[in-house]
């Protein structure tokens, strides 16, 4: 579709991408503003259901920090084996996070923050459609775990796709603030952003 839109306006792909991101004008920064009010609307559920977040909230602690590491490295590794474009491959390091926070992750590793946004959205997209089935198909039942595995992996698109489930959705909004919150602490360690890089690019190699 990007590429469609660059070639009838002439401006090329990576023009139609920076001009979503821009913030004097881009759709990306005006649903990045938007995104601010939308996740502090669910501290009422959040508010709600305080005990049960409670009583398993090493859970939630244990699933943000080392699911949003072992997102990072899946999904750079997986399009590696596919052999996806080398800065394609870095621009997934922020897709399992909010679009505002993927823009911040493209930025530490070095590539164009549109690219990350256009990462996140992909994921949360394919989280809506795809997300209930894949957990009815594993015979996932339990609401923690359904709101926790889905919002690890597809961030805004599981609040979406876990609506109807109102034992779920708190743990799906509280994992989509952790998760993207531990994905861009990580990325700030050195070590860590070296890893993610490694498994991206392989070892030595650069964007």
């Amino acid at each position: 579709t990007i590429g469609a839109i660059g070639a009838i306006s002439g401006r090329g792909a990576r023009d139609v991408l920076q001009a979503y991101a821009t913030p004097w004008g881009g759709a990306g920064a005006l649903l990045a503003e938007l995104m601010g009010p939308a996740v502090v609307s669910f501290a009422f559920t959040l508010y709600r259901f305080r005990s049960l977040l409670w009583a398993r909230l090493h859970q939630l602690l244990g699933t943000a920090a080392i699911g949003s590491l072992l997102g990072m490295l899946s999904a750079v590794s997986a399009a590696r084996a596919i052999g996806m474009d080398p800065v394609l491959r870095v621009a997934l390091v922020g897709r399992n996070t909010l679009s505002p926070l993927a823009f911040e992750a493209a930025k530490l590793v070095g590539v164009e923050p549109a690219l990350g946004m256009l990462g996140a959205f992909a994921s949360g997209l394919i989280g809506i459609c795809a997300g209930k089935p894949l957990l009815a198909w594993l015979r996932v039942t339990d609401p923690a775990v359904r709101g926790l595995a889905l919002s690890g992996a597809a961030h805004g698109g599981a609040l979406l796709a876990l609506g109807d489930e109102p034992a779920a959705l708190p743990f799906a909004a509280l994992m989509m603030s952790l998760g993207a919150a531990c994905t861009i602490a990580l990325l700030s360690l050195r070590p860590v952003r070296s890893l993610v890089l490694t498994a991206a690019l392989g070892r030595g190699a650069s964007i």
